[in-house]
């Protein structure tokens, strides 16, 4: 466990420390800086580079802040309390993730925009019988993202006897995501069938160029 460590800086003679954990984050993180009890959290100012981050939670020693959506940097965590105030280092992370959003009409995927986001990569979320395999390619034509996910055109619902669940097909255009690794030379997704019909092998069913602003 790292934790850093800073001074609280006064003209009291008795300096305090204030904690930060973890050191660093990405954008929607929390963050736990613990302070001395002698102190009073709640009314604690907290700014993050030059924004001022939403406090989630605070108490006697502790307050708990979300990073604020700020570009990948080194930047200064500082706390006000009074006339006391600290300062340290806190590093701000690229994003871990990003979600992909798509639309899909009669086999046809279309690439719509990427969104921030710190989810956890998972790389087969489907449960269905009939699914997508998804690849991520760079301008080179290598690979470097796979992964399935149900066929955003059907879902499930409740069957009339309500003792299991019946499969409904969508129509027309319909707008799915995938959260995938930030990763900044993504150019290419294809999305290849899976199913019966495909005798459970990956079949081409189109792809897209992507345009993923990841910084």
């Amino acid at each position: 466990m790292l934790v850093i460590s800073a001074s609280l800086l006064s003209c009291h003679p008795k300096a305090y420390m204030i904690s930060v954990y973890p050191s660093n984050g990405s954008p929607g993180d929390l963050v736990l800086i613990s302070i001395p009890k002698s102190q009073n959290a709640s009314k604690a100012e907290v700014m993050i580079g030059n924004e001022k981050p939403l406090i989630v939670e605070s108490n006697d020693s502790s307050i708990t802040v979300m990073v604020p959506p700020l570009e990948p940097q080194l930047a200064k965590l500082s706390v006000k309390d009074g006339k006391h105030m600290a300062s340290i280092d806190f590093q701000i992370n690229q994003h871990s993730t990003v979600r992909l959003w798509f639309t899909l009409n009669k086999n046809e995927v279309r690439f719509v925009m990427s969104q921030p986001s710190n989810e956890s990569f998972v790389q087969n979320k489907s449960y269905s019988d009939n699914r997508l395999m998804y690849e991520i390619s760079n301008k080179t034509g290598e690979s470097i993202v796979t992964g399935y996910i149900n066929n955003p055109l059907e879902y499930e619902v409740p069957s009339e006897d309500k003792k299991g669940l019946s499969k409904v097909e969508q129509k027309g255009e319909v707008q799915f995501s995938i959260n995938v690794p930030a990763l900044r030379d993504m150019y290419k997704a294809k999305f290849f069938a899976i199913n019966y019909s495909t005798e459970y092998k990956p079949k081409l069913l189109s792809e897209t160029l992507i345009t993923a602003d990841i910084k």
